[in-house]
């Protein structure tokens, strides 16, 4: 039986689940039958199908990496990237960089459709919760400083807000996703709340009343809101707005000239976000841009704009010690024996960064997502490469991370 003839079937058996599987193959491409599960080879998905045909991702069989040189490497990444746009499914950028030499760029779809403005190598992308690495470097310069620990209560920072929870938990709490604080994207923000998140105050205050979901320190849980906090903190020890801070010690010296954190009234060359999601989830049909589902600006948890170029510069910068020194860098990154940790679904996450030691190879980077945003980017930093992927479609990038790790594994 082959994917088509599986879906009529499951049809025939349950029109409920019809349009579901439907959906999911329109998203992903052909399902194809691989032993006990299905594998969607457009974005290189693996699924299992459950008894109440549902399909839900299963993990995939251990990949192997390319053994070939860059040449033949490029040329599958493209072949790959260029199925992925003909069929609508990714529209953006990936970049392969080694420093200021380019080993693989590859750019499609529209930046702006009504206008027909086309993406272009340095477009800006609303870059999402990749902006978290960038809070850490500024968090890390501070530590440099002497003017925070990561041990630290949050009180001693900000000893005005609510000091009945920053009491409890700490720099490095907040940093790990462990503080036990939640995440702002709830209902306060959907009815209304995001209209007026302007500054970090205005996300604190959107938060002042938010208890803690369980006992600092206890478990894993990925928080926006703790990096709001963060944010405040930055300010606090600063003197200055978060965005000029990160402008001054991570753009400036990292040569990251389009990056920034416009409202998205103010966007002028950046790609806009389109997407499916509503409410209830997400719809097939035309996309639509993703204004009403953002903050109106971005802020310390993510949401500001950064092109392929300026991340790559961004992963030169932190191999190169510009931004912040090895020995804090080495804490952030977890690589430390004094460092904590924790583990967003079986992902090593450190401090602001994820990290990832897979078939002998190091990295660290972050990915970041919503409705129509989809990004990450893995720094390799023996090998000193950067790869980055930036799309303004829900999942264009993150769910391609996989097959260009093992296309550019590691690359000569």
């Amino acid at each position: 039986m082959d994917a088509k003839e599986l879906i009529r079937a499951l049809n025939a058996r349950d029109e409920a689940a019809g349009p579901d599987l439907l959906a999911r193959t329109k998203a992903t491409g052909p399902l194809e039958i691989r032993g006990e599960l299905l594998y969607a080879p457009l974005v290189r998905n693996w699924y299992e199908l459950t008894d109440s045909l549902e399909l839900i991702p299963a993990k995939a069989p251990e990949w192997r990496p390319l053994q070939c040189g860059i040449d033949e490497r490029a040329q599958a990444a493209t072949g790959y990237l260029l199925a992925l746009a003909e069929a609508d499914v990714f529209s953006g950028v990936v970049r392969l960089s080694r420093g200021e030499e380019i080993l693989f760029e590859e750019v499609y779809g529209w930046a702006d459709q009504d206008r027909r403005r086309p993406n272009l190598p340095g477009t800006p992308f609303n870059v999402g919760s990749m902006n978290k690495m960038m809070t850490s470097a500024c968090v890390g310069r501070l530590m440099e400083q002497g003017d925070v620990r990561l041990d630290d209560k949050v009180i001693r920072h900000l000893p005005g807000f609510r000091p009945d929870i920053t009491a409890r938990i700490t720099v490095r709490q907040l940093l790990t996703h462990t503080s036990g604080m939640g995440d702002f994207f709830g209902p306060k923000f959907f009815a209304g709340g995001r209209h007026r998140l302007e500054t970090i105050d205005d996300h604190l205050d959107l938060i002042r009343d938010d208890e803690l979901l369980f006992e600092p320190g206890a478990r894993f849980e990925y928080s926006n809101s703790g990096f709001v906090v963060l944010g405040a903190i930055i300010e606090a020890r600063s003197g200055c707005s978060y965005a000029d801070y990160v402008r001054e010690h991570v753009f400036e010296p990292a040569g990251m000239r389009s990056s920034d954190f416009p409202a998205f009234h103010e966007l002028d060359g950046q790609a806009i976000g389109y997407t499916n999601f509503t409410a209830h989830g997400a719809v097939t049909g035309p996309r639509r841009p993703h204004e009403d589902t953002l903050p109106r600006r971005g802020s310390a948890p993510g949401g500001g704009y950064c092109s392929a170029e300026d991340l790559a510069r961004f992963g030169a910068a932190l191999m190169r010690d510009t931004l912040i020194g090895p020995d804090v860098k080495a804490a952030l990154l977890g690589l430390r024996s004094d460092s904590g940790s924790g583990r967003p679904g079986g992902v090593p996450y450190a401090h602001g960064f994820q990290v990832e030691s897979e078939h002998g190879v190091l990295s660290y980077g972050h990915g970041g997502g919503g409705p129509g945003i989809s990004a990450f980017m893995d720094v390799f930093p023996d090998q000193g490469l950067t790869l980055v992927a930036l799309s303004n479609y829900d999942d264009g990038a993150r769910q391609i991370r996989r097959e260009l790790r093992r296309i550019f594994w590691p690359a000569a």
